[in-house]
């Protein structure tokens, strides 16, 4: 398979073993911090979106989309 995607790695001779999706890549991280009988929940804000995830024992039970960025959150409320 060569998508337009990968191109640029396999130009830069750079293997890839796993594409994620944001979503299973934070339940990934979260799952480090995992606690026996304890959910974790993560949440992840960049300059585009937030992203909050929400793991159990190792599965990913509910992950949500923000459409709004960062500095957003982060900005003096205007009245």
């Amino acid at each position: 398979m060569d998508a337009p995607t990968l191109r640029p790695f396999e130009d830069a001779d750079i293997p890839l073993t796993v594409i994620d999706i944001p979503e299973t890549a934070q339940r990934n991280i979260a799952a480090l911090y995992e606690e026996p009988e304890r959910a974790v929940a993560l949440l992840h804000f960049d300059e585009h979106e937030g992203l909050l995830t929400i793991n159990y024992a190792g599965e990913l039970y509910f992950a949500r989309r923000f459409d709004f960025p960062y500095a957003q959150l982060n900005a003096d409320d205007e009245m």
